[in-house]
This record gives structure tokens, C-alpha cells and sequence, in this order.
């Protein structure tokens, strides 16, 4: 019956330790560090091989240089960080336009990583939407295909 006991007593010891170590790991988030001579690019070098995204092409054709930036840089955090296909929303508050960018499932085309996204516009009663994919750079730019 001790034994028993000391058995119990063992293994529950052991599982409350293990919870502990497991939430320990799981609140920690991941690190990257970047080579100390590395030169990082800044927004524009990332911006830039889009073209002007799909917001850039007819599906923006009227809008103003904050609405497409800010369009823009929806379409780059999508691809960069959205995963399980959770939308982007932008809104330029002034003007009342707004969008929402949906990258899809990566995939492979030789040594690159690709996405193919969507970018929907709504200007009032307006909606648009144009879809394409990108292509991830060494440099960590996306460039739109």
C-alpha cells in the first residue's frame, strides 16, 4: 500500500513539474537575431519590389498617395504576417476608403517562397477586389508577380 502511494505521490509530483516547465516555454516568444554586420533594409526597400501591389494597379487607380500606402502596406504585412488566411484591414479615416488583404497558403517556385493574396476595396458602396501572388526575396522584400 506505501508503495502504491509513494507512486501516486511520485507521478503527480512529476506532472504539476512538468505543467509548470511546459507554461514556462510557452509564454516565451521567439527570437530572431540578425548577423551583427548585417545591413537590415528599411520600409521602402521592402515596399518597393511590389510595384505598387495590387492596390497600385487599376484596383487603385483613383485613390490618393495615403490610401495607397497605406494599402501597400497592408498587402506587405499579409504576406509577411498573416497566417491561416486572417485578413489585413486598413481604413483611411479622412476619406472613409478601406481595404482588407487575405494572403493565401505559401508555396514553393524553385528556391522562393511564394503567396497568392487578394486585396479587397471598398469606397462607399464600391467594392473591388484583384487578386495576384508575390514572392519572397533574399532580402525578406516581397516581389509581386
Amino acid at each position: 500500500m506505501l508503495k502504491t502511494k509513494y507512486s501516486a505521490l511520485t507521478f503527480t509530483m512529476l506532472f504539476l513539474l512538468s505543467g509548470c516547465a511546459s507554461t514556462g516555454l510557452a509564454t516565451q516568444a521567439p527570437v530572431a537575431v540578425a548577423p551583427v554586420n548585417a545591413t537590415l533594409p528599411n520600409a521602402a526597400q521592402l515596399l518597393e519590389p511590389l510595384n505598387g501591389g495590387l492596390i497600385g494597379s487599376t484596383l487603385g487607380l483613383d485613390l490618393t498617395q495615403t490610401e495607397k500606402q497605406r494599402g501597400l502596406v497592408a498587402e506587405y504585412q499579409a504576406l509577411e504576417t498573416s497566417f491561416g488566411q486572417a485578413p489585413i484591414s486598413w481604413v483611411d479615416k479622412k476619406t472613409g476608403v478601406s481595404g482588407e488583404v487575405v494572403a493565401g497558403a505559401p508555396y514553393r517556385v524553385g528556391q522562393q517562397d511564394c503567396r497568392p493574396y487578394t486585396h479587397k476595396l471598398s469606397r462607399k458602396t464600391l467594392i473591388t477586389s484583384a487578386s495576384g501572388s508575390a514572392c519572397r526575396q533574399s532580402n525578406g522584400s516581397w516581389l509581386l508577380l
